[in-house]
């Protein structure tokens, strides 16, 4: 528990991005594992949960992709939105087919932040999805958003 899990409890305590960048470079695979544990663990407090999530995004471990949406339908609206982000830093095709299906979600935030997420995969199943969000959003603001992302990949 000495340095390991030390680099791990920094990175959920630092509210700082630079910092936070710097230690994802120095974690390792024992401080991917005590993330992916807290958002494993049933009983960890729910905004526990989401830093994980943001971290792990941080982290740019593909590991953290399977046992993110594992838990993504226990979360509560934040750890949906750290998931969402994290997803779609860490890329591939299950990342994305679940960032396609939130895209769909009743709440407008979260279709945003999909929607952010996909334009960081930036396949063309994703870009082929934010062009549709981009068209027919019932919210103003996802579908501004998705074009932003749009005009950004041009």
């Amino acid at each position: 528990m000495a340095e390991l899990d030390n680099i791990a409890e920094r990175m959920l305590a630092t509210d700082c991005g630079h910092s936070l960048e710097e230690l994802a470079r120095k974690a390792t695979a024992e401080d991917l594992a005590a993330l992916v544990r807290i958002i494993e663990e049933d009983k960890a407090p729910d905004a526990r949960k989401t830093r994980a999530m943001f971290v792990l995004g941080r982290m740019g471990k593909k590991e953290a992709v399977q046992p993110i949406l594992k838990a993504l339908p226990k979360l509560d609206e934040g750890g949906r939105l750290a998931a969402a982000d994290a997803l779609g830093r860490l890329g591939g095709a299950k990342a994305r087919g679940e960032l396609v299906k939130m895209t769909a979600a009743d709440d407008a935030q979260i279709r945003k932040v999909a929607s952010q997420a996909l334009a960081r995969i930036g396949d063309k199943t994703a870009m082929d999805r934010l062009q549709e969000i981009a068209a027919s959003d019932a919210e103003a603001f996802v579908r501004r958003a998705a074009r932003k992302k749009l005009d950004r990949a041009k």
